[in-house]
C-alpha cells in the first residue's frame, strides 16, 4: 500500500473526504493537512455535544467566567481553575444525571471529560487563545492551495 494519509467521514449532511500523499509534501504541509483533519473533527464533535445536550447552561456559566477578561497568564490561570471547579462540575453532573443507565461509571467519567473539554475549549476561544491545531478557515484555505495546485 502506497503511503497516504486519508480521512473519509460520512453522516447526515457531514461529508468529509480528505487524502494526501505525505512523502510528497513537506513536513509543514502534512502538519497543515492534519490540522485540517482535526478542524473537521472539532466541529463535528462540538455539534454531535450540542445534539445530545441542551449546552446553554454550560456556555452560560463559562460565559460568565470570562466575561469582561483578557488573556494573561494570571487569568488564564484564573480561568482554568474556575472551569474545573464546582459551578462548572454542577452544570456538568447535571446535563449527565441523564445519561442512560447502561454506561458504566467509566464511560459516564468519559462524557464529563468531553463536557469539561468543551467548556475549557469555550473559554479559551474567548479569551481569543488559539490552543490546538486546528486551524480558521482563511488561513487553511492558503494552506491548501500548494495541495490544490499539486493535483490533489
Amino acid at each position: 500500500m502506497e503511503d497516504t494519509i486519508q480521512f473519509i467521514a460520512k453522516h447526515g449532511d457531514w461529508v468529509v473526504v480528505k487524502k494526501t500523499r505525505p512523502h510528497e509534501n513537506t513536513p509543514l504541509e502534512n502538519a497543515l493537512f492534519l490540522s485540517s483533519i482535526l478542524d473537521s473533527i472539532y466541529s463535528r464533535l462540538e455539534r454531535y455535544l450540542h445534539e445530545a445536550f441542551d449546552l446553554s447552561e454550560l456556555d452560560t456559566t463559562v460565559d460568565e467566567i470570562v466575561k469582561g477578561k483578557k488573556a494573561s497568564a494570571g487569568t488564564l490561570g484564573e480561568v482554568i481553575a474556575a472551569v474545573n471547579g464546582p459551578k462548572v462540575n454542577r452544570v456538568i453532573n447535571g446535563l449527565t444525571e441523564s445519561l442512560p443507565d447502561d454506561l458504566n461509571k467509566k464511560e459516564r467519567e468519559a462524557v464529563k471529560t468531553l463536557l469539561k473539554a468543551y467548556a475549557l475549549r469555550r473559554a479559551l476561544k474567548a479569551l481569543k487563545l488559539k490552543v490546538d491545531y486546528s486551524v480558521a478557515a482563511e488561513e487553511m484555505k492558503k494552506g491548501l492551495g500548494k495541495f490544490r495546485r499539486k493535483g490533489r
